[in-house]
């Protein structure tokens, strides 16, 4: 055998055919700003009720790479709903919350509890990066879950029936933020 090297149109072959596959997995790849506003889309339209914890993170180091975003979303407040709601109340067994970083701090969220009777106890779970809060709503009502500290920009609510799973369809909660009317 002799020790012969790839010709040159050989390597400019292969460069080219490496170019080309490296463009399509680029091109086939969504970007980060189309994925966050598809997880918006669906959580506003109520496709989606929660996010899993890998939606999330995605979620929140776009939020992280575009902060004028979180500005929008939040629009001058320091938390917003974005999963599908009309006047505060759910149209879906749970929400994901928005806040501003440093909005944590000593705020609450109150629930106004409307289920019925068969769906009590509703256990009521928030979880903004590490940090937790838990209710358990044995009566119908209005209550108040402490925002775990952090500075997770993202928190998600969710709510479950007597028998541990999401309920279904439309919860029967309003979730009124920290400066809405009583």
């Amino acid at each position: 055998m002799s020790g012969r090297w790839p010709s040159l149109s050989f390597v400019a072959l292969v460069l080219a055919w490496g170019v080309a596959i490296a463009f399509l997995a680029w091109g086939f790849s969504t970007p980060e700003l189309e994925e966050l506003w598809r997880l918006r889309h669906e959580l506003r339209t109520g496709q989606k009720a929660t996010l899993s914890e890998a939606e999330l993170a995605r979620l929140e180091h776009a939020l992280d790479a575009h902060p004028r975003l979180v500005e929008d979303y939040l629009d001058g407040a320091r938390l917003r709903v974005l999963s599908a709601a009309e006047d505060g109340w759910l149209r879906v067994p749970g929400a994901v919350l928005l806040r501003a970083r440093g909005a944590g701090q000593r705020a609450a969220l109150r629930l106004d509890v409307q289920v019925a009777p068969g769906l009590l106890p509703l256990e009521v779970e928030l979880r903004c990066g590490a940090g937790r809060a838990h209710l358990r709503c044995e009566q119908v009502g209005s209550f108040e879950l402490a925002l775990p500290a952090g500075e997770a920009a993202l928190c998600q609510l969710e709510l479950r029936g007597p028998d541990g799973r999401p309920l279904a369809g439309a919860a029967g909660v309003r979730l009124r933020l920290p400066g809405d009317e009583p």
